[in-house]
């Protein structure tokens, strides 16, 4: 018996052994769909100036203002650096404002500023008109079948994502200098936890990205 655990999945290989095409892929149609929908989107976006890697912070910020830059970063998904420097980009164009907590000089809040929430119902309406451009290639009864499997694609692989730490293990280490054995103490290796929201699969049609 091997230690690798039977996966219940179709399986990947195609009778004599041969791949199948991209296009039956899973995974490749989620990130090449995907890849489509920002460039339209962000093609869309560009006349108001608003860069597409900024869009999804100002949709949270929409949804929940004022919330720290570690629960953005975790509502995203996104690393910190990466959001320092979209919140940095955001600033720049006056649409957050960064506020440091008073009470613990470490943690800062993300603003809006007035002048997003002045964008806010012309910038969703373009990205609704993007959702039902997508919606228009599907039946309903499509949608929300689509809706609910990449739901379930999406908790079965954020269940894979759980932040753990590596067992700290004490590793004996030779010093050729001194001829003596030093332990060390490897800094733990984090596995980022996606704690994206999924969207109900009886949404409307009206829904933005």
């Amino acid at each position: 018996m091997t230690g690798r655990r039977k996966l219940d999945t179709v399986n990947p290989l195609l009778e004599g052994g041969q791949l199948p095409e991209l296009g039956e892929s899973l995974g490749f149609l989620i990130c090449d769909t995907a890849r489509y929908v920002k460039r339209v989107l962000y093609a869309r976006l560009a006349p108001y100036g608003i860069p597409g890697s900024c869009w999804f912070v100002l949709r949270a910020l929409w949804q929940q203002d004022g919330v720290s830059q570690r629960e953005l970063s975790a509502t995203l998904g996104m690393a910190e650096p990466a959001l320092m420097m979209t919140l940095r980009t955001l600033e720049k164009l006056g649409l957050v404002a960064r506020v440091r907590d008073t009470a613990d000089k470490r943690r800062m809040f993300v603003n809006l500023t007035a002048h997003a929430h002045g964008l806010k119902d012309e910038l969703l309406d373009v990205a609704s008109e993007v959702n039902r451009s997508m919606h228009a290639a599907m039946s309903e009864p499509q949608r929300q079948a689509m809706m609910l499997g990449l739901a379930s694609v999406h908790k079965q692989l954020a269940g894979a994502c759980v932040d753990v730490a590596s067992p700290a293990v004490e590793l004996a280490v030779n010093d050729a200098s001194t001829g003596t054995v030093a332990t060390v103490r490897p800094r733990p290796a984090l596995l980022r936890s996606s704690l994206i929201r999924t969207r109900a699969a009886t949404s409307n049609n009206t829904k933005v990205n």
